[in-house]
Formats: C-alpha cells, sequence, structure tokens
C-alpha cells in the first residue's frame, strides 16, 4: 500500500498542473502493481490495498471509476476482492466532493454498510459544502446518526 500511497500523492501533484494523460498512465501502473501482486508474488489485495487503490483514484479524480471498484467490493464474494470498510466507503465519498457532486455522496453515505467514521462524516461536509443549500441536510443526518448511536 505505501507504493500506491505514493502514486497517490503523485497524482495528486499532477492534478495541479491537470495532466490528465499523466493520470492515466498513473491508473494503468497501479492496476497493473496490484495484477502483479496476485500474479507473481502469489499476494492477494487485502482491504489496505484496495484503499490505497481508491486514494489514487481520487486522486486522479475519478469517481465513477472509484463507485465502479466500491460496488465490487461490495457485490464481489472472492477472496480476491476484499468487503471495503470504512474508509474504502469515505474515499468514495471524497471522490463525489471532489467532483462536485454532493447528492451522490450522500446517497452513498445513507447506504453504507459499515457504521460511518469522523472521516466519513468531515467527506460528508466537505461534499454538501459545495452547495451551501444542502449544509441544513448534512447536519440533520449527522444529529440522527449520532442519536443513533
Amino acid at each position: 500500500s505505501t507504493i500506491l500511497s505514493a502514486w497517490a500523492n503523485y497524482a495528486k501533484q499532477q492534478n495541479k498542473i491537470s495532466n490528465t494523460r499523466e493520470n492515466h498512465d498513473i491508473l494503468e501502473n497501479c492496476f497493473q502493481f496490484v495484477s502483479t501482486l496476485k500474479d507473481k508474488f502469489n499476494i492477494l489485495p487485502n482491504t489496505t490495498i484496495y484503499n490505497a487503490l481508491l486514494k489514487v483514484i481520487v486522486a486522479c479524480e475519478k469517481p465513477n471509476l472509484a463507485q465502479k471498484i466500491l460496488t465490487q467490493m461490495e457485490t464481489t464474494s472472492s477472496p480476491l476482492i476484499p468487503s471495503p470498510d470504512a474508509v474504502s466507503y469515505s474515499s468514495v465519498i471524497d471522490a463525489y466532493a471532489k467532483a462536485g457532486q454532493p447528492e451522490r455522496a450522500h446517497d452513498l453515505h445513507q447506504r453504507m454498510t459499515v457504521p460511518p467514521t469522523t472521516i466519513t462524516y468531515n467527506s460528508v461536509i466537505h461534499a454538501y459544502s459545495k452547495k451551501p443549500e444542502l449544509v441544513e441536510t448534512a447536519e440533520s443526518i449527522m444529529l440522527i446518526d449520532m442519536v443513533q448511536d
């Protein structure tokens, strides 16, 4: 996951100069790396590796791809694809926030299959901050969640 985290940091820097081709190459390298772990070293990717991959995808500003990976994690019962955790969900919520899609962030938050964390709530608040008229909705959601806990 350290190597994938380094790729994520590099992707963030590339986004500052809007290098779309470079982001494509970064994503291709990361998927190849995960594949190599499986094929050459017989290392099955765990949730930590998938979360690092999601971090790269978010850094490359690809919320739809992040959602696709999360959906695979949610629906595949295979030792090759781990189940998502709160970090997985928070990453995709953050991707939607950065893409200015608070409604999709909200929908994902509502259907999480694991308890949200402080990071999840921060990502939701970030998403709603893109549309000030929705801030009250975000505050209500979090208050309800806190009362339910």
